[in-house]
């Protein structure tokens, strides 16, 4: 089982800002299904920056009542379970903010299985065209018309939509994509960095 998921926060650093939002949806069998997803909002200590609403769409009024970061990070962790944790460009900012948040507040952690989708994607395509998950979208041919790119709900959604597409042949799905040279590379590449970062991802 996988379960990927995405951050919004007040800014960029995991020492002094704060989680505002956490998505997650589940994975199996490359399929992901919306019973199975987590959602919500987390009350910051500090206001959520203007810019910060302008990126995400999230004033503070919208977490204001929510959840402090304890309480979320608990159900969270409770959500997640054994699972696999995949987030994109997870390894610099996602799992870090977790880790952070959960000794801030002096919650205990534990070791999990984690890649970042994004590794993936420079083992699947190398160099070419870039790694953010808008390239990667693009790259796979996947519609985003109508979705706000910062919003964890959202990026949850398209990560977990481009994940089974990098895994099968192009002519499949009628789109540019990975070879099965490449797809062998992406199976090697997810099981040696689940295996490498299980004990340095944390979460409480």
């Amino acid at each position: 089982t996988y379960l990927i998921f995405d951050l919004e926060t007040t800014g960029l650093s995991p020492s002094s800002e704060d989680i505002i939002q956490i998505a997650g949806i589940k994975v199996r069998a490359g399929q992901w299904h919306q019973g199975e997803r987590f959602e919500t909002f987390v009350r910051p200590v500090k206001r959520v920056p203007a810019f910060i609403t302008g990126l995400t769409g999230i004033a503070h009024h919208q977490v204001a009542g929510a959840p402090e970061a304890p309480e979320a990070l608990r159900a969270f962790s409770e959500f997640a379970g054994d699972a696999t944790l995949i987030a994109h460009n997870g390894q610099r900012f996602d799992m870090p903010f977790l880790r952070q948040s959960c000794l801030r507040y002096g919650l205990p952690v534990r070791p999990v299985p984690f890649v970042d989708s994004m590794a993936f994607s420079r083992k699947l395509w190398g160099g070419r065209g870039g790694h953010g998950l808008d390239a990667v979208i693009s790259r796979l041919g996947l519609s985003v018309e109508g979705v706000r790119r910062h919003d964890a709900r959202r990026a949850r959604r398209e990560v977990a939509r481009a994940h089974p597409h990098a895994c099968v042949p192009a002519h499949e799905r009628g789109q540019r994509g990975a070879t099965q040279d490449q797809q062998m590379r992406y199976q090697n590449s997810r099981d040696q960095q689940a295996s490498q970062r299980r004990g340095m991802a944390a979460v409480g």
